[in-house]
């Protein structure tokens, strides 16, 4: 006994372009449909534990790409001598990165000035403290928000949401 497939229906003189462009996507799916099973040969309950349960492969995966990244780093990095920052670097980077202005010239003469060891960790956690740190960020995410936002609606949550990103920032909890 032979199988064949049955097409959806005979094309004919009358029909239009439209017509016979739908005909031949429909072929073309029941094709395919049929095509699938015969190329990968598995049953449907494997097809369907490997939909329900991608098992450890994923994790194996995503390992594999994150060391490939990590060993692709430190080969670049291998004959790269990072040199650590002078004082003054230091506070003009972290005053922009954290507080969003430079130093004035009273911080960084009080920071010069400073003999502890640590004094690099103080004045962070020091920025970190200030109100200026949470007024700083809080801008940036309202701008990296708002900006794009296309509903005009987005303009009435603008002044709540900074006052709640400003309160939970102030508080660390952002």
């Amino acid at each position: 006994m032979t199988n064949f497939i049955r097409l959806p229906r005979r094309i004919s003189k009358g029909q239009t372009r439209m017509q016979i462009t739908n005909i031949a996507l429909s072929t073309l799916a029941v094709l395919s449909m049929l095509a699938v099973p015969l190329a990968s040969k598995t049953t449907a309950d494997d097809a369907t534990s490997r939909l329900t349960d991608p098992g450890p492969q994923i994790e194996l995966l995503s390992t594999s790409v994150a060391a490939q990244v990590d060993r692709s780093i430190s080969e670049e990095s291998a004959g790269i001598a990072w040199l650590v920052a002078d004082d003054y670097t230091f506070l003009r980077r972290v005053y922009l990165d954290v507080v969003g202005r430079p130093a004035t010239p009273a911080e960084i003469t009080r920071f010069g000035l400073d003999p502890a060891l640590d004094k690099r960790q103080q004045v962070v956690e020091e920025l970190l403290q200030s109100d200026e740190y949470a007024v700083n960020w809080t801008r940036y995410w309202r701008d990296a928000i708002f900006t794009r936002a296309t509903n005009v609606r987005s303009g009435l949550v603008r002044a709540p949401f900074t006052a709640w990103m400003t309160d939970k920032l102030d508080r660390g909890a952002g």
